[in-house]
């Protein structure tokens, strides 16, 4: 277990490395130059080379990668280049709302994927089956941003209402801050939902076929019994996968559903990074967001051997 787990921790600071060295050499070759945008049309090129030197732009990328890593080991990742704040302090003012969309959107999904599969499988070509089946191919066709849109659009026409526009915080004000996440989660939950659901159905359907399944019931067990002791256990190996997966990708990809509701968190951060070519605060979200998502991978590899003592973690 010890070399497993030295071994998985390697492999995860390696892809950390990697991803957080890929963004920062890439995003230096994306169209546009932030001392261009931030002096204007009229800036003169004395100008924008004087504005690039203080920022420290008009270095090589690899000695600008040198002294950012230089800086990450001091514990000192840099100051944005809009606003000259701290990047670690921008980034800790809008990780705790993230953090509640991601946690309560898994919840959703798992509290909804999950027993629907099941319902699905057990009531296979039925149709309850049929009617999960659509509710889950929905879930994974329409987009998040055009199923955000809509439900903005429809709570505010039918029922003349509209999430908060001010943000807070869950300890300031809990009914009003569930009341601006409510439709944020809603719209992640249920796209999320939907690819669990067809995973649980299917490993549910092949669990339910094997020996052992067929041998329980020939003793007597009650069908509630077969279903969550024996085949439910043995199908959520690939379940917990999918589930860690998507806790990682929907840290990633808060920014549309952050964007579309306009709340302040790290996915409205890294965009509003993005457009106004913030270096500094970008590259510091991604290697901050991919630690995460590692860690999550990571977490899923260690569960299996609890999930599933066929598992072999030894390797």
């Amino acid at each position: 277990m010890t070399n497993y787990l030295i071994s998985r921790t390697t492999s995860a600071m390696i892809v950390v490395a990697l991803v957080t060295a890929l963004t920062f050499f890439i995003i230096r070759v994306l169209p546009g130059d932030l001392a261009s945008a931030r002096l204007g049309e009229n800036a003169t090129p004395q100008d924008v080379a004087a504005l690039q030197e203080q920022m420290g732009l008009n270095e090589p990328v690899l000695v600008q990668y040198r002294d950012w890593i230089n800086g990450l080991i001091r514990g000192d990742p840099g100051r944005s280049l809009t606003t000259d704040l701290s990047v670690v302090d921008q980034l800790t003012r809008r990780l705790p709302l993230t953090a509640e969309l991601t946690v309560l959107a898994v919840a959703l999904s798992v509290i909804i994927g999950i027993p629907l599969g099941v319902v699905s499988a057990v009531r296979r070509d039925g149709p309850t089956d049929h009617a999960v089946r659509v509710f889950a191919v929905l879930g994974q066709a329409i987009p998040s941003f055009w199923l955000g849109t809509l439900a903005l659009t429809f709570s505010s026409i039918y029922f003349n209402w509209v999430p908060p526009v001010t943000y807070h915080s869950f300890f300031e004000d809990p009914l009003g801050n569930l009341e601006q996440v409510a439709l944020p989660v809603l719209v992640a939950g249920y796209a999320q939902s939907a690819i669990i659901m067809r995973l649980t159905r299917s490993s549910m359907v092949e669990v339910l076929s094997h020996d052992y399944i067929r041998t329980a019931r020939a003793k007597g067990l009650g069908s509630r019994v077969v279903v969550m002791r024996h085949a439910l256990r043995n199908a959520l190996v690939p379940i917990v996968t999918i589930i860690g997966a998507q806790a990682g990708a929907l840290i990633g990809g808060m920014i549309i559903v952050e964007t579309v509701f306009s709340l302040p968190g790290v996915g409205r951060l890294t965009f509003q990074a993005i457009t106004e070519h913030d270096y500094t605060q970008l590259q510091f979200n991604v290697l901050v967001v991919s630690s995460f998502v590692v860690l999550l991978n990571l977490l899923v590899d260690l569960s299996y051997r609890y999930l599933d003592p066929r598992v072999d973690a030894s390797g």
